[in-house]
């Protein structure tokens, strides 16, 4: 199933942090210890070890292939360029890796998580949870867009900085947590009328 139309504002506003995170200067502890690696599936069930990320994917829901997740980051680089805001595709790609993206077909409620390599950008390794989140916001809001104010909601175990922005008629969730140089970002899309706590009781 082709997931590019129906998941495309979210993963342009992936893009926007690629492009944003590179002003931030704001220090944050550092640990390269360990080595990022992709993430694997082993059937329903998605793990990456490097990120602390367990998430079991309900049996309805549809998940993108490789070339979907490029056909992707293509589209949304496209719509930028449209928007008069242009960004490099394989830049993008090299620099934001989408490795899972996940949607139920019927509610077009869904769950996308991103590494972000911040070595890749200029200053970008001191770039903090809130820093990038302070970016985000201004941005979204920028768009017209409303942006909640920030908490913290642990998932899998580990600590996530989170803001909620306001579509009308979806909730948007975008968490981030830093480990090492690499932003790790889940974002949790859920339409109205859908459960944000039975979507979030999939991660462990």
């Amino acid at each position: 199933m082709n997931l590019t139309r129906k998941i495309l504002p979210a993963i342009i506003l992936l893009l926007v942090f690629a492009l944003i995170a590179t002003s931030c200067s704001a220090g944050a502890p550092v640990n390269n210890e360990k080595k990022f690696a992709r993430g694997v599936w082993m059937e329903n069930t998605y793990t990456n070890d490097y990120a602390g990320v367990t998430f079991n994917k309900p049996e309805s829901w549809v998940t993108a292939t490789d070339e979907e997740l490029k056909a992707i980051t293509d589209a949304g680089a496209a719509a930028l360029k449209d928007a008069g805001t242009e960004i490099n595709a394989k830049a993008a790609e090299f620099k934001v890796l989408y490795d899972v993206m996940a949607q139920d077909p019927d509610t077009m409620s869904n769950v996308m998580i991103s590494y972000e390599n911040l070595e890749l950008s200029l200053g970008g390794t001191q770039v903090a949870e809130k820093d990038y989140l302070d970016l985000t916001k201004s941005q979204m809001e920028a768009m017209g867009l409303t942006v909640g104010d920030y908490a913290e909601e642990t998932i899998g175990g580990n600590t996530y900085q989170y803001a909620t922005i306001d579509y009308g008629v979806m909730q948007q969730d975008i968490h981030v947590r830093k480990v090492g140089n690499i932003m790790v970002t889940i974002i949790v899309s859920v339409a109205e009328g859908d459960d944000l706590a039975a979507i979030m009781a999939c991660f462990e």
